[in-house]
């Protein structure tokens, strides 16, 4: 109909409907890349970040010249003491030395009696023990005397002698009496240095004073020494000991 309308010059035809859409063609080449733009504003500043790890230790550095010595501290308290070192060796023998001063002699023993020696009443007196001093044998020396007894019950008491006799005949004596049931002699004889004859220092028990007797008994002969005991009443009485000692130089 339109080749008719065309023919003869007839009027356009209404559009038909609109076909569907083609296949894509291929991409044109890019573009040339314009001019850059402004810089946009600085953003604002980002978080810390977590720490990094440990690096690794560096080697030691050479050591560097020694300084000044510093001011010395205060001294520290003092420790306890050690134990004992052991023993050295000996030493060598050192010279001998100057002579010392002349020594006294020593004293010399002369009785010890412990023997139980009784003495009974018989209105007399009976000897308990006796012993003989070499003839001056107490020049420069004295001869120290100490006995002890006891009555063997109760008593009315008793009477202790030291009697002295020289080589002539000459005798003193020197007596003590007992305290209650005991009696004791303490004596110191000596011989005088001028005369030879003996003095005689001598005490009793606790209460009783020293009694002195200058004899004329040589000290230069042999003198025998008794030591006796009186008893009054009927009481036994014993002796416990005597002791005699030789007192060297004096």
């Amino acid at each position: 109909r339109q080749g008719i309308n065309a023919e003869y010059g007839g009027g356009k035809g209404v559009c038909g409907a609109r076909g569907p859409t083609g296949i894509a063609g291929p991409p044109g080449p890019q573009g040339i890349t314009g001019p850059q733009g402004c810089a946009g504003p600085q953003g604002p500043e980002g978080a810390v970040g977590p720490q990094g790890a440990s690096g690794t230790v560096g080697l030691v550095g050479p050591t560097g010249p020694q300084g000044p010595a510093g001011p010395a501290g205060p001294a520290g308290a003092n420790g306890p003491t050690g134990p004992v070192g052991p023993t050295g060796p000996c030493g060598q023998k050192g010279n001998t030395g100057c002579s010392g001063d002349k020594g006294k002699s020593s004293n010399t023993v002369v009785i010890l009696d412990n023997s139980r020696h009784v003495g009974s009443a018989t209105g007399s007196f009976v000897v308990l023990t006796s012993f003989d001093i070499p003839a001056s044998a107490l020049s420069g020396a004295a001869l120290e005397f100490f006995a002890f007894a006891h009555s063997l019950g109760v008593s009315s008491g008793a009477t202790f002698r030291l009697r002295f006799t020289d080589t002539a005949g000459t005798t003193a004596s020197l007596s003590i009496v007992s305290s209650g049931d005991v009696g004791k002699i303490d004596a110191r004889i000596t011989q005088d240095s001028q005369t030879g004859r003996l003095n005689v220092f001598a005490s009793g028990t606790c209460c009783q004073g020293t009694q002195w007797l200058a004899t004329s008994v040589l000290g230069t002969q042999i003198v025998s020494v008794a030591y006796e005991v009186q008893v009054t009443g009927t009481t036994t009485w014993q002796s416990d000991f005597v002791y005699v000692e030789q007192v060297v130089g004096l």
